[in-house]
């Protein structure tokens, strides 16, 4: 008996290795792990990919996306390619579904990898342009089906995704692993306060601290309305803004989160019969953590790097800027969030930017305009608009107006 259990114990170890190691990795092309260099752009990363050959396309990389999507039909049609089935997705403000068709076996690939075999999704239309948020033309998403089986580590400080296979194991110094659920290849970890969870999305797909849903306006602690709290596949999310205080991931205190709250509706609470979550952790928060997501045994890693910080970190102007123009280096203020500093001081929704502290906006990004709106208390801003054609300097300070409004 003894001799026999043995005997099948070898057997399971040895064809759990070989499978782990037999498992197809073109895309690591034969080597052990490959690493891509990522863009962080106002809360989106993002890594240049092509399809079939065709010359290289950015798109974001998304850890709340099941599919990889590709934006604009005209590509599949440049290459002779026809779609095999329709097909829906629910975009990321869990209000309505897109309409897509899927194509199977297209040959992607990062810069000096191979082509990796792989089904996307087409979508008929789109709900957002990213390029006004990013300040770069976007093409798509890729969705965590295409990393299936392997480990990928997200290193938001070195602007670099380094993917390995599944027998690589080894792990980093000062990652922790933390408890995680996994549902369609998207990872999930909870987040306690007290004696209370919630299980929440990691979304590098959406460019917000926190989302938590709600039914029930009369059951969340704010109605301070937050216009638009952020952005993602669906389009814009609106909702109201709040603070959760002391949370932590498994034993790591992360102490206060701003939290964007999202109403459920009829269609997100069919989703929630499937597997019930309670929200998500977008960028703005997740890009004070490297975090390693391994898909081939479920598990999530993670640790603090120098962008950690106990207070939330957010725009304290409370403005929102997004970019047009043909070369994509203007800028105009989109929204005004009531009670900050640039609605204290009369700036207006649809002034454009002409310059922010001595900066001309043909020297600035989007990424330097909100390091410079977020950068710390008390901070000093100078900016010229252009308002119906006539110029018009304001001076304002950067305040934490959201705590103060929530305490009033």
């Amino acid at each position: 008996m003894r001799r026999s259990l043995l005997i099948f114990l070898i057997f399971f170890i040895c064809t759990s290795r070989s499978t782990s190691q037999e498992l197809p990795f073109p895309l690591l092309g034969g080597k052990n792990k490959v690493v891509i260099p990522i863009t962080y752009s106002n809360g989106f990363i993002y890594t240049e990919l092509r399809i079939n050959k065709l010359p290289p396309l950015r798109f974001i990389i998304d850890t709340g996306a099941e599919h990889t999507i590709l934006f604009d039909k005209i590509y599949m049609d440049l290459l002779g390619l026809s779609p095999d089935t329709p097909i829906k997705i629910v975009g990321s403000d869990l209000s309505k579904t897109l309409e897509g068709l899927i194509y199977r076996n297209i040959g992607l690939e990062f810069k000096n990898t191979p082509p990796n075999p792989t089904d996307i999704v087409v979508l008929d239309q789109m709900n957002i342009n990213f390029k006004d948020i990013i300040g770069e033309e976007i093409y798509g998403i890729i969705g965590m089906s295409f990393f299936k089986h392997m480990i990928v580590q997200v290193d938001y400080k070195r602007k670099k995704l380094i993917i390995k296979h599944p027998n690589q194991i080894d792990i980093p110094k000062g990652f922790s692993e933390i408890e995680c659920l996994y549902f369609r290849n998207k990872p999930h970890i909870l987040l306690t306060a007290n004696d209370s969870s919630r299980v929440m999305l990691v979304d590098t797909g959406a460019n917000v601290g926190s989302i938590l849903y709600y039914k029930d306006q009369n059951t969340i602690p704010t109605s301070i309305p937050a216009g638009n709290i952020g952005n993602g596949l669906g389009g814009s999310l609106k909702g109201y803004v709040g603070f959760l205080e002391n949370q932590k991931i498994s034993e790591i205190e992360i102490g206060k989160l701003l939290c964007l709250y999202q109403k459920q509706d009829s269609l997100f609470q069919k989703i929630q019969k499937q597997f019930k979550r309670h929200g998500a952790l977008g960028n703005r928060f997740l890009n004070q953590f490297d975090w390693i997501f391994d898909f081939h045994r479920e598990k999530v890693y993670l640790r603090k790097n120098e962008k950690f910080k106990f207070e939330p970190q957010y725009n304290m102007s409370g403005m929102d800027i997004h970019v047009f123009g043909g070369a994509l280096n203007q800028f105009f203020i989109s929204s005004i969030n009531e009670g900050s500093p640039a609605d204290k001081v009369g700036l207006k929704r649809g002034d454009i930017i002409k310059n922010i502290n001595g900066l001309p906006y043909l020297f600035l990004h989007i990424n330097k305009i909100y390091n410079i709106i977020s950068k710390k208390e008390g901070k000093r801003i100078k900016v010229i608009v252009e308002r119906k054609g006539v110029r018009i300097k304001k001076r304002f300070k950067l305040d934490r107006y959201l705590e103060e409004r929530l305490n009033s």
